[in-house]
C-alpha cells in the first residue's frame, strides 16, 4: 500500500543516459522535509521503517509516521494514559508481532499499530515472551524470527518467536566465556547470527549463535576510549566489519575484522582515511558497499571500501539539493535503496542516486 513511500516519490527511470544517472550520484541532490510539511520537530533522533512501508521518525517534540503524503504526529498528552510516554522520542525498534519499542526520554514504550495506542508498563508485555523482569532498556530485531531484549541489571534474553520462548543469558563470575558483568549498551547481529555487543566499559564481546557463549572478546577501553560510556553504538556491514563508535565524544570509529582480526581507528588524525570530524552520529551501507558516516558539523563522510577513498557531503548555501546542515543526528537506509538523514535543527534529507524526486507534490513544488 504505502510500500517504498511511492506516494511522495515520482520516480523517473533514467535509463536513457547512464553519464546523466552518474551526473545525479556525484552532485548528490537532497530533497527536504521539515516543520513546515508537518514534522513535528526540525531535530530529527532516529528513523525506522516498518514491513507496511511507513517511516516511523523520533524528534525532540514527538513520534511521526510518514506515508507519503503527510505525517501523523503522537505527541504525550498528560490526561490520556493511551499517549506516548514523552514526546522527545530516541530510538525506534521492532519488537515481536510487529510492535514498536520506542525510547523516549521517560522510558520504553510498547506501540500497538492495531490499536494505535502506547503501553507503558512493559513487565505484562515482556512476561509474554517468558521475560519476568521490567527492566529492559533495549530490543532489537535478529534474524529467523528472533529479537534480543537486553537488560540494565540481568544481561540479556534471546526470543524465538516461533517457539515463543527466550533463552536467559547473563554473566557468571567464575566462568570465563560468560558476557561480561558491565552493561550492554548497544547489540548487533553478524550475517552469521551471532551478537555482537559493546558494554559501557568499552568491551566488545561476540555471543555464538549456537552455543550462547562468548567466544571473541576485544578491549576497545584505553586503546580508543578512556571513559565509560552509556552512548556507545554497533553497526555490522556485509562484509563483517563491526564498526564502533561513541555518538557524544569526539573519538572517531574503531573497525574491527573479525577475519583477520585487525583493528583499525578512522578520525581527523587518521594517516589513510581520514574523517573531517570526530564526532560521529550514525553509519549505514549503501548498495554499492559505501559506508556512510553521519558527523557533527562534518556532514556525511562516504567510504569507498573498494578504492580507500572518502568523500565529505556537505552544506552547500547556494545549492537548495544540498545537505540541509552539516550537523547530523540520525542516518538510515531503507529497503528501496532511500539514505534519510536527519539534521539537528533543519529536518529531514532523503536521497537516491537513480531516481529524480519532487517533494510537496500537494502544492506542486520541486
Amino acid at each position: 500500500m504505502y510500500k517504498g513511500i511511492k506516494s511522495l516519490i515520482i520516480i523517473v527511470l533514467l535509463l536513457s543516459s547512464a553519464q546523466y544517472l552518474q551526473a545525479q550520484y556525484d552532485q548528490y541532490q537532497f530533497s527536504h522535509l521539515d516543520i513546515n510539511d508537518g514534522l513535528p520537530h526540525n531535530n530529527v533522533n532516529c528513523f525506522y521503517k516498518d514491513n507496511k512501508g511507513f517511516l516511523w521518525l523520533g524528534t525532540f517534540a514527538g513520534l511521526a509516521r510518514y506515508d507519503g503524503y503527510s505525517f501523523k504526529v503522537y505527541k504525550h498528552r498528560s490526561k490520556n494514559k493511551s499517549t506516548i510516554s514523552d514526546s522527545d522520542v530516541r530510538t525506534i525498534n521492532e519488537g515481536p508481532n510487529q510492535q514498536l519499542w520506542i525510547e523516549t526520554r521517560a522510558g520504553l514504550d510498547v506501540y500497538n499499530p492495531d490499536t494505535e495506542e502506547f503501553v507503558h508498563d512493559i513487565k505484562p508485555e515482556l512476561e509474554k515472551f517468558g521475560i519476568s523482569e521490567r527492566n529492559v532498556r533495549m530490543v532489537r530485531k535478529g534474524s529467523k524470527g528472533t529479537f534480543w531484549f537486553v537488560s540494565t541489571v540481568t544481561g540479556l534474553y534471546n526470543y524465538n518467536s516461533k517457539t515463543n520462548k527466550s533463552v536467559h543469558i547473563s554473566h557468571h563470575l567464575k566462568v570465563d566465556n560468560t558476557v561480561g558483568a558491565s552493561p550492554i549498551i548497544d547489540l548487533a547481529e553478524d550475517k552469521n547470527g551471532n551478537a555482537w555487543m559493546i558494554h559501557a566499559d568499552g568491551m566488545l564481546e561476540m555471543l555464538s549463535k549456537n552455543t550462547k557463549r562468548i567466544e571473541r572478546r576485544i578491549i576497545l577501553a584505553n586503546k580508543f576510549y578512556d571513559q565509560e560510556s552509556d552512548t556507545y553504538r554497533l553497526f555490522i556491514d556485509r562484509q563483517g566489519l563491526i564498526w564502533v563508535y561513541d555518538i557524544s565524544t569526539s573519538t572517531g570509529v574503531v573497525s574491527f575484522d573479525p577475519r583477520a582480526n585487525a583493528i583499525n581507528h578512522i578520525g581527523k588524525s587518521s594517516s589513510y582515511l581520514k574523517l573531517n570530524s570526530d564526532i560521529v552520529t550514525g553509519i549505514v551501507q549503501d548498495k554499492d558497499d559505501n559506508i556512510w558516516i553521519g558527523t557533527d558539523h562534518g556532514g556525511i563522510n562516504v567510504i569507498n571500501k573498494k578504492n580507500g577513498t572518502v568523500k565529505y557531503i556537505l552544506n552547500d548555501e547556494n545549492d537548495s539539493k544540498s545537505l540541509s546542515q552539516n550537523s547530523i543526528s540520525s542516518i538510515y537506509y531503507d529497503d528501496q535503496k532511500i539514505l534519510w538523514v536527519g539534521t539537528f535543527r533543519k529536518g529531514i534529507n532523503f536521497y537516491h542516486p537513480g531516481i529524480i524526486k519532487f517533494n510537496l507534490i500537494k502544492d506542486g513544488k520541486e
